[in-house]
């Protein structure tokens, strides 16, 4: 009897990945999303040699599909209670996308649980917005205090898109940040490594701070 409720559960995930898999190739890419993109770098500049290459292309994107899959699953129950919570409290998609800067400059969309009223300005950062409080949710103002509306974005791990450890992806219209990137310490190419969930920036928490220092915490 336990093993067959361990296959089940095993059965389960399974599925769980494949629709969710099949959302995630229908959703919001496709192949003109890098059309007339300017931040696109050649795919070997700031690429680091010698023994790190390995940690690099080996070592941290399977630690980073490790983890992924284990938050997808344990945290799973919690992206059903969120989820609905972010619906009653106002009725619209429970996620949030927006194309940001990826690796080497290429965008992808990246998942939020939104916290933003229906009506709010697309593409502008919140600190941007003029009184940006009237468009935060009550749900969105706790999931932004707990930062676990950054929940989603395991997924965009796990499908390669972004690291666990990493600097945090610009929007694709901050020019200014991307720049300040592209030689934010010693000549080091930020923009050149896959973005993260968390980095120096979200640690200290700078995510109000100047463009300069942005770039100078975007490698950490």
């Amino acid at each position: 009897m336990k093993k067959h409720k361990i296959l089940l559960a095993a059965c389960s995930i399974a599925a769980a990945f494949i629709i969710a898999k099949k959302v995630g190739e229908t959703h919001s890419e496709n192949s003109d999303i890098d059309k007339d993109n300017p931040y696109i770098i050649n795919q070997s500049r700031g690429q680091i040699e010698g023994k790190q290459s390995v940690y690099i292309s080996i070592v941290k994107p399977a630690f980073d599909k490790a983890l992924s899959f284990m938050g997808l699953v344990i945290l799973s129950p919690l992206f059903v209670v969120i989820a609905t919570a972010v619906y009653l409290d106002d009725p619209g998609p429970v996620f949030f996308t927006q194309k940001r800067v990826g690796l080497n400059g290429s965008f992808f969309m990246l998942h939020k649980f939104r916290t933003m009223k229906m009506s709010t300005p697309s593409d502008v950062p919140t600190h941007e917005l003029k009184d940006p409080e009237q468009y935060i949710t009550r749900v969105g103002r706790m999931l932004r205090k707990t930062s676990l509306d950054e929940l989603p974005q395991i997924w965009d791990i796990w499908r390669g898109r972004m690291s666990v450890i990493g600097p945090r992806p610009a929007l694709w219209n901050q020019d200014d940040l991307v720049e300040c990137r592209a030689s934010a310490i010693d000549g080091v190419d930020a923009n050149a490594v896959l973005p993260g969930l968390t980095g120096a920036g979200r640690i200290i928490g700078t995510t109000a701070i100047n463009p300069e220092n942005k770039g100078f915490l975007a490698v950490a």
